[in-house]
């Protein structure tokens, strides 16, 4: 276990480099092709930026799109009781527990430790669970949080979302630009790539916000 998050604590800060680096080499190639240096050192400061947001606040947000509510124990008693019942079993700081009034049962863990780990569950799920029933489904859950799982996941999701986002806003830039290469690009272009990926639909960046589902 303790190899694993070794490992997974690894893999994070792997995943951060490696995505630096792209986004770095992406923000080098416009440099080069509209010999414009401010590309390259843009991509790094944006890409730096957004691994940070992406680290310390893609819990938060990957809450907020799945409209789910912090519940107390005096509100949700059951799924309270047996995730803190788990939480002293395993020694595990006890998380942060969320309700999602949804019908489809579902359950997921996020943030970017134990220290700071949320589990949530959704209403179909608490209504058509017993005790035990739920009690294995979070501590499955919990098991994610515990090895680190969780951190991993959600920074590969959000990174990946992110290059693909860039290099799609570039290519666009170069196709309202018209391919002229002998030139520096306007704002004007910069400008329209982003409206244009804006109005091609979410569905490219809601990978970023994706938890770990059961």
């Amino acid at each position: 276990m303790y190899s694993e998050i070794a490992s997974n604590k690894r893999k994070t800060w792997v995943i951060i480099a490696l995505f630096l680096v792209i986004i770095g080499l992406l923000g080098w190639l416009f440099s080069a092709i509209y010999s414009t240096p401010s590309f390259f050192y843009l991509a790094l400061i944006v890409g730096g930026v957004y691994a940070l947001i992406q680290y310390f606040a893609a819990a938060k947000m990957a809450l907020a799109m799945n409209g789910a509510k912090e519940v107390t124990k005096k509100e949700e008693p059951r799924l309270y009781r047996v995730v803190e019942n788990l939480s002293i079993t395993t020694g595990m700081p006890m998380p942060k527990v969320y309700v999602i009034e949804d019908a489809a049962p579902n359950a997921f863990a996020t943030g970017r430790d134990p220290k700071h780990a949320v589990v949530a569950a959704s209403r179909g799920l608490l209504d058509i669970m017993d005790k035990d029933e739920l009690e294995a489904v979070m501590a499955h859950e919990m098991g994610h949080v515990k090895n680190y799982d969780i951190r991993v996941m959600m920074i590969v999701f959000g990174l990946v979302a992110a290059i693909g986002l860039v290099a799609d806003m570039l290519i666009r830039m170069m196709w309202f630009s018209g391919g002229d290469r002998d030139r520096n690009v306007s704002p004007i272009f910069i400008i329209l790539g982003i409206l244009s990926i804006t109005a091609a639909g979410p569905h490219k960046t809601a990978p970023a916000l994706a938890p770990r589902y059961l």
